[in-house]
Parts: C-alpha cells; sequence; structure tokens
C-alpha cells in the first residue's frame, strides 16, 4: 500500500537473457576454424540447443538461439535464455563449456566449444519486503530527483545490481559498480551509465565502472578423526572450504569505494 502511494512498484521476478549483441556467448574453435571441424561447411546451430557449466547438470542451463556459424571464422557470438527462473539463471565469468549439440563431422571429438565472457546477472527473483521497504525509503529521500539518493533509487532498479558507491570530485563523480556476479558485463555498465545520464544535469561528468577486484588468498589445515572415510573426508573439507567461502564474500566491510574483495 505504501509503494502504490509514493509510486513505487515492487519488482517482479526477471529471467535472465543474454542478446548476441552483448557478445557474451560465443562459439569458437580452439584450433583452425568453424570450417575446418565440419568438412568445409557452415556449422548450422539451430534454436533449442542446451548449454551447460563445466558441472554439467550442477549449475545454470542457457537456451540458446538459432546461428550459423560461418566455415571461415573462429568465434561467433549468439544470444540466449536461461533455462531456471529467477536469480538462479545468473552465472559468473567462463563458466560455461558444454553443449548437447552434436551435428557436426568432428563432434565425436568435441571440437565444438563455447564459452561465456562476461557474468550473467539479468535474472532477479521477485523484491523481498525489506529491498522494497529500503527503495521507498530512497524515493522519499530523493524528492528533488538527482541527488545521491535520487540516483541510487533509479540505480538498484536495474537487474544485476547489488550496490553502487559513489565518489565524488570537482565537477564530476565515478559511480563503481558491484553487480551481482564478481565482474560486471559492458551492457550492465552501460546501462547504469544510461540511467545516470538521464538523472544528472549538464555539465556535470560521470562514468560508470567496475571496481578492481583485489584476490584473498587463505591456507589451512583441518586434523580429520581416523573413524573418518575417505567419503567424509571429502565432505567435511568441501563443507569447511564453502563456509569460509561464504564468510569472506558476506563481510559487512569487505567493500570500500572502488575495490571489492572476494
Amino acid at each position: 500500500m505504501l509503494g502504490e502511494i509514493y509510486g513505487v512498484t515492487r519488482l517482479p521476478q526477471t529471467n535472465a537473457t543474454v542478446d548476441i549483441g552483448d557478445q557474451n556467448f560465443q562459439w569458437y574453435v580452439r584450433n583452425g576454424t568453424f570450417g575446418s571441424i565440419n568438412s568445409g561447411q557452415d556449422i548450422n546451430i539451430p534454436a533449442g540447443v542446451r548449454i551447460y557449466t563445466a558441472a554439467g547438470t550442477g549449475g545454470p542451463v542457457y537456451i540458446a538461439n538459432a546461428v550459423t556459424l560461418p566455415a571461415a571464422q573462429s568465434s561467433m557470438s549468439f544470444g540466449a535464455t536461461a533455462l531456471y527462473s529467477g536469480s538462479a539463471g545468473n552465472a559468473a565469468a567462463g563458466v560455461f563449456s558444454l553443449s548437447n549439440f552434436t551435428n557436426y563431422t568432428e563432434s565425436t571429438y568435441g571440437s565444438l566449444l563455447v564459452t561465456n565472457n562476461y557474468g550473467i546477472v539479468g535474472g532477479s527473483d521477485a523484491e523481498l519486503d525489506d529491498n522494497y521497504r529500503y527503495r521507498i525509503q530512497l524515493k522519499l529521500q530523493g524528492q528533488n530527483g538527482a541527488n545521491e539518493a535520487a540516483m541510487r533509487f533509479q540505480i538498484l532498479m536495474i537487474p544485476g545490481i547489488q550496490d553502487v558507491v559513489f565518489a565524488p570530485a570537482a565537477g564530476t563523480f565515478t559511480c563503481y559498480v558491484y553487480g551481482i556476479a564478481s565482474a560486471g558485463s559492458a551492457a550492465l555498465l552501460q546501462n547504469v551509465q544510461t540511467c545516470i545520464d538521464n538523472t544528472v544535469a549538464f555539465p556535470l561528468t560521470r562514468i560508470a565502472v567496475s571496481p578492481d577486484l583485489v584476490g584473498i588468498s587463505l591456507t589451512t589445515s583441518i586434523t580429520l578423526t581416523a573413524s573418518a572415510s575417505s567419503t567424509d573426508q571429502a565432505t567435511i573439507i568441501f563443507n569447511a572450504v564453502t563456509a569460509v567461502e561464504n564468510y569472506i564474500n558476506n563481510l559487512a566491510n569487505r567493500r570500500r569505494a572502488g575495490v571489492a574483495a572476494f
């Protein structure tokens, strides 16, 4: 009711899609051209081919759009749509490497490869109450239209945005974009840049960029009981690694302007 009063609509669930113009998903060959793995002919990829992560059925699955791979080329972008709804379709850069397409001469050797150059962050679940309250608050704070609260309100409505940090300077500012994936795509940055350009008045200059990523290396040892089986040991180690990753990734103070730890 409060959202309706102040003109703030709850964000619905959106499914992730990748347009061919994003140059994200790509078919490619490691050596030679598409023709060299298909008897010198073009390779016709029909709509409906499934793209998997390296983990096979354990990760997101995408449905590829139809595209023709010219015999003289060695790489070709294509569009695709997530099979799973909402945020379940999001993925980091470089995680897709398998497909179920086999209609080419050297399919036995798996010569036709696939990858995603950027993270996919377009999928989102229906907005939670806490996030909805926060955006209503930003709306009330941003009634002047072009202050920081107003810009944050507009940017947070873009699918794939986790947070933004503004770094002001004389006559300009930089907007650091934290996407759901660790490495934001060019399309995500462009959407944020367009949003800022439509909000900030001339002649102020501004730019949307991805923050630098600072890697964290952690080594430790785990002592297991002698009675633990090899399966139990593997499970315990996996759970320990997952717990550490979740802890680091969710540190409240892990970010500062321009720097993100992961």
